[in-house]
């Protein structure tokens, strides 16, 4: 293509990107009531997209009026016109020819001309994993102050959180980001190195189980009616069930999920008719969904969308048949009327 004014590529970046944030049109019904819930919490399909947001987030280019005054440095300026090759001479993002050049790149297990679900969910916890490693690089160069490579408690924590002697356990007091610091730090050293921050930040994408009964026993107390620590029957039906319940329609494509009954009995190990934190470990990621389980249900939405032959796998011309899919980060309104991750989330981040 000729070559564009920067400033230029610029404005067709923010369309694309608007237009990346844009719902996607929904052929029927059904596909609109299980979309609508995965919302903006999923990275973009194409890694493209996720650099270009990243340099708008790290410059302030928020819309067309900031662009027009935006004073870029060398290195922003030389990133642009190295994507510049993937702009039509309109300045719109070439999507079909970016569809074709990522096929190859998703295609590998086995590389056989069709992309199966497990590549697709390979690739998009791919680009989870990056915008998490993204956000964790960022807060540790912005705390890191003495430039040692780690943080200790008192960096990581709010300014008006510096009285370490108190020990409230209510989610964002001092003592309940003590113990969430206590269990990111794996070596126990008191600094968190790099993965540890990542485990500190990003608590419903990591491994650490000690991070997920510390969030499980929350959601638990507010779910106990009875106060005993647990989840009877009634009270896991009422509300972890539902909330269970809206992220399985992705796992079981809306057929054949577990009754009440039986996701209890899958759980209460010990019969005892009793749910405790550590038995409600696997159902960790229904209750707080992180980036990566979005990835997951991410894949499973775009095999659905685009799969015209119901094969359970998608080739070229079916992904370029729906390209528009790709590109339109899936409508949210609301996530679910029951499920009060969201303000969970809100604490979260707020004090880091």
């Amino acid at each position: 293509m000729k070559s564009a004014p920067v400033g230029y590529l610029i404005l067709a970046i923010i369309i694309i990107l608007l237009l990346s944030l844009s719902p996607p049109s929904h052929r029927n019904s059904n596909h609109l009531r299980v979309s609508r819930r995965l919302g903006h919490k999923h990275a973009p399909f194409d890694p493209l997209i996720g650099k270009l947001e990243i340099l708008m987030e790290e410059n302030g280019l928020k819309d067309e009026k900031v662009a027009g005054n935006w004073d870029m440095d060398e290195s922003v300026s030389r990133e642009l016109s190295e994507s510049e090759e993937y702009f039509k001479e309109d300045g719109m993002l070439n999507i079909t020819e970016r569809l074709l050049n990522l096929f190859p790149l998703l295609d590998k297990f086995p590389q056989d001309g069709f992309i199966n679900l497990k590549e697709l969910e390979a690739w998009n916890v791919d680009r989870a994993v990056e915008r998490l490693n993204y956000k964790t690089m960022k807060e540790m160069k912005l705390r890191d102050k003495d430039g040692n490579g780690s943080l200790s408690l008192i960096e990581c924590l709010h300014p008006s959180l510096t009285n370490l002697e108190r020990n409230d356990m209510a989610p964002d007091q001092v003592g309940w980001w003590k113990e969430q610091f206590r269990n990111a730090d794996e070596d126990g050293n008191g600094l968190l190195n790099l993965s540890e921050l990542n485990d500190f930040l990003n608590p419903k994408d990591s491994a650490n189980e000690e991070i997920h009964e510390l969030f499980l026993r929350e959601k638990i107390r507010l779910m106990d009616y009875d106060k005993d620590g647990k989840l009877n029957f009634v009270e896991f039906r009422e509300q972890a069930y539902k909330i269970y319940k809206t992220h399985a329609e992705y796992d079981y494509n809306g057929y054949d999920i577990p009754k009440p009954e039986e996701k209890f009995a899958d759980l209460d190990l010990n019969f005892d008719r009793l749910l405790t934190v550590q038995e409600m470990l696997p159902m960790m990621h229904q209750l707080y969904p992180g980036e990566i389980t979005y990835a997951i249900y991410y894949a499973k939405y775009l095999i659905r969308e685009a799969d015209d032959d119901k094969d359970g796998k998608l080739t070229i011309d079916e992904i370029l048949n729906h390209e528009e899919v790709f590109y339109s980060k899936v409508f949210e309104s609301e996530f679910d009327d029951n499920n009060d991750n969201d303000d969970d989330d809100d604490f979260f981040h707020e004090e880091f």
